[in-house]
C-alpha cells in the first residue's frame, strides 16, 4: 500500500485519498501505513465526514448531533415504503444530475452510513429528496440534523453584536404539545396550571395558521447597550416593522420614546432614534455619555421596526458591555441593498460582518459549538472560513452549512439558495414519524398523535393570538434555555394580567413569568446593586401573588415589594403572611409603543 514519504500515521496529506472509477473496478490510494482490509476500500468518493472525535468522547449532559448507527436501516426502511432500492436511487440521482458528480448517490451508502460517523454531503442530501420526493428537512432529521432547534443553539452563544434570528419554521409536520383552557386568564397573578390542561398534541402547520402578523425577532449583542438597562444584553426582543418611519415622524424631532431596532454598515442596535432633518435621524442613547451619530435613513441606516417585546432572562444577570458599536463619522458606510441574487460569497462576508465576528471569533465559536455538541465537524477553522468567502461552491459537508448558518444568522434556505443549489426539484413529503423520532437532537416527550383541529374561538391560543398578533413556535426549543431550566413544566409559568403595567422595572409590562420553584431561600449579594439581586414570586395567605426583592437591614432580611406604589419594606420570617413559592428566571414582558 502507497505511503507519502515523512508522514506518520494518522497525519493528513494534500493526497489523503484519491480514487477513480472503472467500469468493472476501483483502483483506490489510501495514504495510511500498513495493510489496509479491503472493506475499507468501499467508501464513497463523495461527502466523505469523518468526526474527528468518536461519539462516545461527548460530555455528558451535552447535546449531541452524531448521526444515528441506525440511520442505515432507517433509510433501507424509508425506501422500502416507497418501493425502491438503494440501487435504484443511485441511479435516478445520476439521471437527474447528469455529469454532476456531486448529487449522485454512491451504490454502497448502506455499508458508509454503518460507520456512524459518516453523514452524506449537502448535494446528495438534495438528490435524496428530489429522488424520493420526501422533504429534504426531513431527510436531515434521519441524518440527526433538526433546523428547528437552531435558536436553542445560538441562545448558547455569546455574540458581541445584536443578531437577528431565524423566526422560520422548517418542519411544519412537528407535532407539539399544546393546551386547552379552561377559561379567560384573571387580571392578576395566576399559575397556567390552573387555566389550562396540556392534553392537546396539534402539529405546527395548524397553530402557526393563527398568526395574524410577521414580526422581526433579535438577540441584543453583549457590546450593544444604547438601550441599557431597559432592555438587556442577552435579551431577544421583538420588533414590529409596520409603520416605524410613521412614529417617528409623530415625534416631531424629539427624541422617540420607543425602542428601534436599527441596521447600518457596522451591524445592528437596539436604540431610540430622534429625527433631525428630512430622511435623516441621530441614534441615541439612554446614557447622555454615549456618542451621537446622525445617519441618513435608507443608504446609512435601515429601520427595522419598533421594539414592542422583550423576552429576558433575570438568572443570568447580563451586564452592560460599555462598548457601543456605533459607526464613527471615518468609518460610516453605505447600507449595501439586499439583492435577491447575492450570491454565496458576498452573503457570507455580509452576515459576518453584521454580525460583528472576525474570522478569528468566528471561528473560536464554532469550536464551542462543536464542544457543546461533541462534535468537531462542526468546527470551522480560521482560513475554511476565509475560503468561503472567495470559493465558489458552498461547503460540502452539511455540519459546515449548519455552523455558517447559526454563526451568521442566515436562513437554510437562503444559504442554500445563494449557493446555487438544485433547489427547483426538491420533494415535499413528510417522512413518516416514527422513522424520523429517534434522532431527534433534544429528547420529546410527545403524547399519541391526532389530526390537526381547527381553533375554536375563545381558546387559549386565540386569546394569546389576539393579544400579542403572532406566537414565536421557533422558539419552542429554546424554552429550556431561556429560561435556565433542563425542564420546563407548566405549573413552572404563571400569567401576569393586566397588572403587569403596574410592576418596576425589570417587570413593568410583564404578561408571563417562569419561576424556579426549586430557588425558595431568600438570597442577597452584599456586592451586588439592588437591580442586580433576585427577584422573588411569594404568595399570600389569601391565595394572591407578588414579586419582591430582598435586602439586609442590619442582620434582619427585609423584603422589598415590586409594585406600582411604593411601600417600605419589611422584615420578612418564613412561613409568616407571605411563603416564597420561587425564584424569578424569566419574563416576558409588552414595551408599551407611542402612537
Amino acid at each position: 500500500m502507497y505511503s507519502e514519504p515523512g508522514l506518520k500515521y494518522g497525519q493528513q496529506s494534500l493526497f489523503s485519498h484519491f480514487t477513480l472509477d472503472f467500469p468493472y473496478a476501483r483502483l483506490v490510494f489510501c495514504r495510511k501505513a500498513g495493510p489496509v482490509p479491503m472493506r475499507h476500500q468501499k467508501r464513497s468518493e463523495f461527502g466523505k465526514t469523518k468526526s474527528l472525535k468518536p461519539p462516545n468522547e461527548a460530555s455528558s449532559g451535552k447535546t449531541t448531533l452524531h448521526p444515528d448507527p441506525k440511520s442505515a436501516e432507517t433509510l433501507r426502511e424509508i425506501l422500502n415504503r416507497s418501493n425502491m432500492t438503494l440501487s435504484q436511487v443511485s441511479k435516478e440521482s445520476r439521471k437527474l444530475f447528469p455529469g454532476q458528480s456531486l448529487y449522485h448517490i454512491p451504490h454502497n451508502l448502506y455499508f458508509d452510513l454503518r460507520d456512524g460517523r459518516f453523514t452524506p454531503n449537502v448535494y446528495q442530501l438534495i438528490a435524496l429528496s428530489c429522488v424520493s420526493g420526501y422533504s429534504l428537512i426531513h431527510w436531515l432529521s434521519v441524518f440527526g440534523f433538526h433546523l428547528d432547534d437552531i435558536p436553542r443553539l445560538q441562545l448558547r452563544l455569546s455574540f458581541p453584536q445584536t443578531m437577528l434570528l431565524d423566526s422560520e419554521l422548517y418542519d411544519r409536520h412537528a407535532l407539539v404539545q399544546w393546551f386547552e383552557g379552561k377559561g379567560e386568564p384573571p387580571p392578576r397573578i395566576t399559575p397556567l396550571i390552573q387555566i389550562l390542561t396540556q392534553n392537546v398534541t396539534e402539529r405546527v402547520a395548524a397553530l402557526e395558521r393563527t398568526n395574524r402578523v410577521s414580526f422581526i425577532y433579535a438577540k441584543v449583542g453583549t457590546e450593544d447597550d444604547f438601550c441599557f438597562p431597559e432592555l438587556l444584553p442577552g435579551s431577544i426582543v421583538r420588533a414590529d416593522p409596520r409603520a416605524s418611519e410613521l412614529r417617528l415622524a409623530a415625534m416631531g424631532g424629539k427624541v422617540s420614546q420607543d425602542l428601534f431596532l436599527v441596521e447600518h454598515a457596522q451591524g445592528l442596535n437596539c436604540c431610540r432614534l430622534q429625527k433631525v432633518a428630512p430622511h435623516r435621524v441621530a441614534l441615541v442613547s439612554t446614557k447622555l455619555t454615549a456618542p451621537r451619530m446622525e445617519l441618513q435613513v435608507g443608504t446609512e441606516l435601515k429601520i427595522l421596526g419598533t421594539i414592542d417585546m422583550e423576552i429576558r432572562s433575570l438568572k443570568k444577570r447580563s451586564v452592560a458591555s460599555g462598548f457601543r458599536t456605533l459607526p464613527t463619522p471615518k468609518s460610516r458606510e453605505l447600507l449595501r441593498p439586499d439583492a435577491p441574487s447575492t450570491d454565496l460569497r458576498h452573503l457570507l462576508r455580509k452576515c459576518r460582518q453584521r454580525a460583528g465576528l472576525s474570522f478569528r471569533q468566528a471561528s473560536a465559536m464554532s469550536a464551542e459549538l462543536a464542544q457543546e455538541l461533541g462534535d468537531q465537524r462542526y468546527f470551522t477553522a480560521i482560513g475554511s472560513l476565509s475560503d468561503y468567502e472567495s470559493a465558489e461552491a458552498p461547503p460540502r459537508h452539511i455540519h459546515k452549512v449548519v455552523t455558517l448558518c447559526m454563526l451568521y444568522s442566515i436562513g437554510f434556505w437562503h444559504f442554500l439558495r445563494a449557493s446555487g443549489l438544485a433547489m427547483d426539484k426538491l420533494g415535499q413529503r413528510a417522512i413518516p414519524q416514527e422513522l424520523t423520532e429517534s434522532t431527534h437532537w433534544a429528547p420529546s416527550s410527545r403524547r399519541k398523535d391526532r389530526e390537526p383541529q381547527e381553533t375554536k374561538g375563545g381558546s387559549f391560543l386565540s386569546i394569546l393570538v389576539d393579544r400579542f398578533e403572532e406566537i414565536p413556535f421557533f422558539l419552542r426549543s429554546a424554552l429550556p434555555e431561556l429560561c435556565g431550566m433542563s425542564r420546563l413544566a407548566l405549573r413552572d409559568v404563571f400569567s401576569v394580567g393586566e397588572m403587569g403595567q403596574e410592576f418596576h422595572a425589570p417587570l413593568r409590562g410583564a404578561a408571563f413569568l417562569v419561576v424556579n420553584q426549586r430557588m425558595k431561600t431568600p438570597f442577597v449579594s452584599e456586592s451586588e446593586p439592588e437591580w442586580k439581586q433576585p427577584v422573588y414570586l411569594l404568595a399570600r395567605r389569601d391565595g394572591s401573588y407578588f414579586c419582591g426583592r430582598f435586602a439586609l437591614a442590619g442582620k434582619t432580611t427585609v423584603l422589598h415589594p415590586l409594585a406600582a406604589r411604593p411601600s417600605s419594606p419589611k422584615p420578612y420570617e418564613s412561613g409568616a403572611e407571605e411563603e416564597i413559592v420561587g425564584q424569578v428566571v424569566t419574563v416576558l414582558r409588552r414595551i408599551a409603543t407611542r402612537g
